[in-house]
């Protein structure tokens, strides 16, 4: 059975971006994200971003391998392609990696909640399985301020810069503690200032 986003033109979002966005191509880049699990197109370009190979995206998304070769028929598609993916490779590969972890969390979340609601029922505890049970008791100590707090870090690293705490003991008990700034990578590159450049 064919694909429908794979035969016709008009059942992609991507399409009706690239059509509409042609004179602007960075409109276009700024969509992409948004449009990553719902137009394939898209999520093929996205995968494309983060480094994958054409063979390994088709792979991943269960894709014909003449698929990108159809979709390239569409000269607007091919010529974004073509021109435009070292860009986003540059651009939001990071941010596309960030929103495939949120949305994978997200979905983790509701099924962690589903089960815990389950607990807190009357009966709740008794009625469930062996498996739900084991993987209730190892929830509830996933749910600590500890891992909130490096959710946080991973959803906004920028607001979470650390310093470095580095102590020192000798065996005659001299001490030294000394505390250094570490360095954040943004787009790959370090900030001259944090290095003393």
């Amino acid at each position: 059975m064919n694909d429908v986003f794979e035969d016709l033109e008009t059942a992609d979002r991507f399409l009706e971006v690239l059509e509409s966005e042609r004179d602007d191509w960075s409109k276009v880049i700024a969509q992409i994200p948004g449009l990553f699990g719902s137009s394939k197109r898209a999520t093929f370009l996205s995968y494309r971003a983060i480094g994958l190979t054409e063979r390994q995206v088709c792979n991943i998304m269960e894709l014909s391998r003449s698929t990108p070769s159809i979709w390239r028929k569409n000269q607007y598609f091919k010529d974004f392609e073509y021109t435009h993916l070292y860009e986003l490779q540059s651009t939001i590969s990071t941010r596309l990696i960030h929103l495939g972890f949120v949305r994978n969390m997200i979905q983790l979340l509701v099924k962690d909640s589903a089960l815990i609601r389950k607990a807190f029922t009357d009966d709740g505890l008794m009625e469930m399985t062996d498996r739900e049970f084991a993987l209730y008791k190892h929830l509830r100590g996933q749910y600590t301020a500890s891992e909130l707090l490096n959710i946080e870090k991973a959803l906004a690293p920028e607001k979470h810069k650390e310093n470095l705490v580095i102590n020192l003991t000798w065996n005659n008990g001299e001490q030294i503690e000394t505390v250094q700034n570490i360095p954040l990578l943004v787009s790959g590159k370090q900030d001259e200032d944090e290095l003393g450049g």
